[in-house]
């Protein structure tokens, strides 16, 4: 089990790649996407869209007259100029699509987070060589062999202990 000091850098991280998500990915690109689409331009151009749009507004009028005429004014604004349409369909949007796109943003930061956090213990492991390879030993024990050969019986002392700190070196890595 992880400790709670383990997991709030994690959950830091997590929460800084969900503000990435959300502000450089999510929202530039379903306003462009808003912009584009006009998605409320095209549902009304329907003969269905048409209708829907013309009952809620008698139902309105008869039943809230203020609120249409407080609804008409502002559709009138926002459908002024074809930033102010997006603007007001990607908010609608955000607004309906929340329920799924929250969690499922924060399911794609966990999963970018988790697989930052995996990936290097598997890079270190794909760094040490094969069992049956003559550097299976290390290079710290190649090392010392090497200055045993040249140098004799003081450098082999010197370089044991320099394979033993760079055994507890890689010991440490790999933790």
């Amino acid at each position: 089990m992880s400790s709670p000091a383990h997991t709030a850098p994690l959950r830091t991280l997590q929460f800084k790649t969900y503000v990435g998500i959300e502000v450089l990915i999510w929202f530039p690109g379903l306003y462009a996407a808003c912009y584009t689409l006009q998605p409320t331009v095209r549902i009304v151009s329907t003969q269905l869209g048409a209708r829907a749009v013309k009952a809620s507004s008698e139902w309105l009028l008869q039943n809230a007259p203020k609120w249409h005429a407080s609804i008409a004014k502002l559709s009138t604004r926002v459908y002024g100029g074809p930033h102010k349409r997006a603007f007001a369909e990607w908010v609608l949007l955000n607004k309906v699509l929340a329920p799924v796109s929250f969690p499922t943003k924060l399911w794609i930061a966990h999963k970018v987070v988790e697989r930052q956090t995996v990936m290097p213990a598997e890079y270190m492991a794909s760094l040490q060589p094969p069992a049956g390879s003559p550097l299976a030993g290390g290079m710290a024990g190649d090392a010392a062999a090497a200055a045993s050969e040249l140098a004799g019986g003081a450098a082999c002392a010197v370089a044991e202990g320099a394979a033993s700190v760079i055994d507890g070196q890689a010991a440490t890595a790999k933790q």
